[in-house]
């Protein structure tokens, strides 16, 4: 049989009384034990809940930005969190074991090798819309092919001066205004800065330190939800 919900990431999800309370949990990004116990549900269903609801801002993109949009690139650990072939090897396949890290130690910036790291390019204009893109590399042909749908025709590029975003506009005939972070400058003609994208990118990582490391099969996933309650 169908209904409203066949098709839907909510399709045969059962105790639909909580699923109310389980969403205003969500917007507080309340943790998986806590949100279990307020909703009187098993933690495992909590786990799966939120990534059940989480589907759809995760997939969703801003229309085209206009205006100055600002973008750079953040980076997040490679997590192989919750992986179980580690403990129980032989089950298909497993990717190699990274060594142990210090805390504290360095890592989630330009030069640290992609095996380490996750690139994402995040994107916000002057009315607080953000998209963003997991990358698999920082090559100019990835970063344009992603930078070019969420920028409209009248949209002004505003980033720091990486030598890929001048390819880029040069070879997309974007408006291109890049800031020359290394020479301190910070603002260009009073209107020209990367202070909104830098901010929310700091909002973004202060947020994802309560779940002390996210797993990066689902990094998308939280950042789209962090772009949900932003």
């Amino acid at each position: 049989t169908f209904n409203a919900l066949t098709g839907t990431s909510l399709a045969r999800l059962r105790h639909k009384d909580r699923w109310l309370g389980f969403a205003a949990a969500l917007a507080q990004a309340t943790s998986i034990r806590k949100t279990a116990k307020a909703c009187a549900i098993a933690i495992g269903t909590s786990f799966r809940w939120r990534h059940r609801f989480l589907i759809a801002p995760s997939c969703e993109q801003p229309a085209p930005m206009s205006g100055i949009v600002e973008a750079d690139e953040t980076f997040f650990r490679r997590s192989f969190k919750g992986l179980h072939a580690w403990s129980h090897p032989g089950e298909g396949t497993t990717p190699p074991r990274p060594a142990a890290r210090h805390r504290g130690a360095p890592t989630g910036r330009r030069g640290t090798p992609l095996d380490e790291q996750t690139p994402v390019l995040v994107m916000r204009d002057r009315q607080r819309n953000t998209g963003y893109a997991i990358l698999p590399d920082l090559t100019a042909r990835t970063i344009g092919s992603c930078l070019k749908p969420m920028l409209a025709p009248d949209a002004v590029l505003c980033t720091d001066t990486a030598a890929v975003y001048t390819r880029i506009a040069r070879e997309t005939g974007i408006h291109h205004e890049p800031i020359n972070i290394s020479a301190g400058e910070r603002v260009r003609d009073h209107a020209f800065h990367l202070q909104n994208v830098n901010a929310y990118d700091s909002r973004l990582k202060d947020w994802m330190r309560r779940f002390r490391g996210v797993a990066t099969k689902y990094l998308a996933t939280y950042l789209g939800w962090r772009r949900m309650i932003e």
